[in-house]
């Protein structure tokens, strides 16, 4: 029991002990009541012997109510004695209790006291271990602060500086961004120049190509330079009109490249409409004059079975039937190939269209007139490479006509010479060569005329003419040349181009071309 309830008890027994002795005392003097003295009768005159009678019986019963008194007093005394020894007994009893109780609550409270205090000092202890661990971790966390603060000083410092320079970039940006628009302007207005160009160009005839060297060479730079520089960083990037391949091919055509201009030739032959606003005349002569070219290098490399079909793609583009030079081509084509008749059937349509033509309009135009001269030139190479009967003397008989009408013509010039001379008729053959001597410085096509190709071919009618007419420095000269320019002929995978040989009438390689080359200078005139 706590020591709150063992008090209670206590207190409760003292109360009950106390009532239980009053009760005792009352009970007491309930049960002998004090005598109650008798009244004196009325004093009467009686004798002193009664009298000292009457008194000392009543002093006798005064005694004897008296010593009752005092038993009765004597025995309430005693018991409250008892009650007195056993009230301090239950008292001595309860307080061992109580002090037992109360040393076993002391106990109890010490002990937990006790108790209390380990835990108390286990918490602490692990408050201490706890705040020592708060106090290593907030230390570790006050540096990573330190060193996070000072790093966002840094980044704060840093992203200034960087906020400065951005702006500065900015700055920067803002001229840089007007330089590239005019940059930007100025692609565009090169782009619209390399269309323009490109579209006074187009407009020539195949045959005017030649004379224009100098304008397709400028056009080949500034496109060349273009496409390096510009064309990577054009906004927009949109593909230049067909006009601007189909120049940049024909350009490298006459400039001795002939894997570019198959590149940008088949471009063009690729387009399979119009050009926004292009007529279509205009758009089938430039795919026709493509596929001419595509033939030529076809041709010119051998490839001669792929030459016809390009040559009759252009010539099935020639609404009207005039395309001539498609069709001399064609013809030189199969003759190369060695299909003389193919050759003869082209020859007789050509000479078929021609007289219509004399006939409804009366005359050929310039450029007809001398591939007129061209076909019958083509027509004598095909008795000589066949040798057949009197050859000399037909294709002679062919030649000498053109020759008058068309004496400015030297290759015609250059073969009655050189049949002339086989012949016998010396005079008449120097007379010729002298003829075509003048007639190639006058016309200054040796200057003028620079695909390797062609000029080698030129090189070599001026030495054997110079030669024959006695100029032996002049016709070594240009004869040197010649072979100079077999070592710069255009190539296509490693093969290298073919030379129109005037000594056999046939595509020759360049090793023959140079045989050929000193078989003039020794005098050799025609090898069949």
């Amino acid at each position: 029991m706590n020591s709150k309830s063992f008090r209670f008890v206590i207190f409760l027994i003292i109360i009950l002990a106390a009532f239980g002795m009053g009760g005792m005392i009352s009970g007491s003097s309930a049960q002998e009541p004090a005598p109650t003295p008798t009244p004196l009768p009325a004093p009467t005159t009686v004798p002193v012997t009664a009298v000292v009678r009457d008194l000392e019986s009543r002093i006798e019963r005064l005694e004897i109510v008296q010593a009752e008194t005092i038993n009765s007093l004597t025995s309430i005394n005693e018991y409250n004695e008892f009650l007195f020894t056993l009230t301090g007994g239950i008292i001595a009893l309860l307080v061992g209790i109580q002090g037992f109780a109360t040393y076993i609550q002391f106990r109890r409270e010490r002990e937990r006291e006790e108790r209390q205090i380990r835990r108390e000092s286990a918490m602490d202890d692990a408050q201490l271990t706890g705040a020592k661990r708060v106090s290593d971790i907030m230390t570790v966390v006050q540096q990573t602060l330190e060193s996070r603060l000072l790093a966002e000083q840094a980044e704060r410092e840093k992203a200034k500086k960087l906020e400065e320079q951005l702006n500065d970039v900015a700055n920067k940006f803002e001229r840089l961004d007007n330089f590239y628009q005019s940059f930007q302007s100025n692609i565009r207005r090169l782009r619209t120049e390399l269309e323009q160009e490109a579209l006074q160009l187009a407009r020539l005839g195949r045959h005017d190509f030649r004379g224009k060297s100098n304008e397709l060479n400028d056009f080949t730079r500034s496109f060349d330079q273009f496409m390096s520089g510009y064309k990577s960083v054009e906004e927009g990037g949109n593909p230049f009109t067909a006009r601007v391949p189909y120049i940049r091919g024909i350009a490298a055509h006459y400039s001795n490249q002939p894997e570019i201009a198959e590149e940008f030739l088949k471009q063009v032959v690729s387009r399979e409409s119009p050009e926004p606003g292009e007529e279509l005349v205009a758009y089938n002569r430039r795919k026709a004059n493509s596929y001419y070219y595509l033939g030529l290098n076809g041709s010119n490399f051998g490839r001669y079975e792929d030459a016809i079909k390009y040559f009759e793609a252009a010539n099935s583009l020639d609404s009207d039937s005039r395309d001539f030079l498609t069709k001399a081509v064609i013809v030189e084509a199969y003759v190369m190939s060695g299909d003389f008749l193919s050759a003869g059937k082209v020859l007789t349509d050509v000479d078929t269209r021609m007289q219509e033509i004399e006939q409804l309009v009366g005359k050929l135009r310039n450029s007809e007139f001398r591939l007129k001269s061209r076909v019958a030139l083509i027509k004598a190479n095909i008795l000589i490479l066949k040798g057949m009967d009197d050859w000399k003397s037909e294709a002679k008989a062919l030649l000498l006509p053109v020759h008058e009408a068309d004496p400015s013509y030297y290759y015609i010039t250059a073969t009655l010479a050189q049949l002339s001379h086989l012949q016998g008729d010396k005079q008449l053959a120097k007379e010729l060569f002298q003829d075509v001597y003048d007639t190639i410085l006058t016309l200054a096509d040796i200057h003028t005329i620079r695909e390797a190709r062609s000029k080698i071919l030129l090189l070599m009618i001026a030495g054997m003419a110079a030669k024959y007419i006695g100029h032996e420095k002049q016709s070594k000269d240009y004869l040197d040349q010649a072979v100079d320019l077999c070592g710069s002929l255009p190539t296509i995978d490693s093969q290298i181009c073919t030379v129109f040989s005037t000594l056999t009438k046939r595509n020759e390689s360049s090793d023959t071309i140079k045989q050929h080359i000193d078989l003039i200078r020794n005098g050799g005139i025609l090898v069949t």
